[in-house]
């Protein structure tokens, strides 16, 4: 696993959703599965680290192309946090990453 912190890069491939990293410069799939739970290190914008767990949020969408719809069924990876004792779900993709865990 990465020992330096980095950015998951969210790209759509016609609705379905697909995770990459930078890699000196050039952008490589990420190791990960977004449909399955897991753990991470995250880094937070005041650079405090945290261990933290992610789940699949399961996203619907319609591709329309050339007078065809196509229903899309995808999944961003997200995390529940508690702040100021309101649950709130971030995006995995708003955090510095590292040591993704899956089992």
């Amino acid at each position: 696993m990465s020992k330096t912190f980095r950015r998951l890069i969210e790209k759509s491939n016609w609705g379905y959703l697909e995770y990459y990293w930078k890699n000196n410069g050039k952008e490589e799939l990420a190791s990960f599965d977004p449909m399955k739970t897991g753990k991470a290190t995250i880094k937070w914008p005041t650079g405090r680290e945290e261990k933290i767990s992610f789940y699949p949020e399961t996203i619907y969408d319609r591709i329309c192309d050339m007078g065809h719809d196509t229903d899309v069924t995808t999944h961003r990876p997200m995390v529940d946090y508690n702040i100021f004792g309101l649950s709130v779900q971030i995006p995995l993709t708003n955090f510095l990453v590292k040591d993704i865990k899956q089992e």
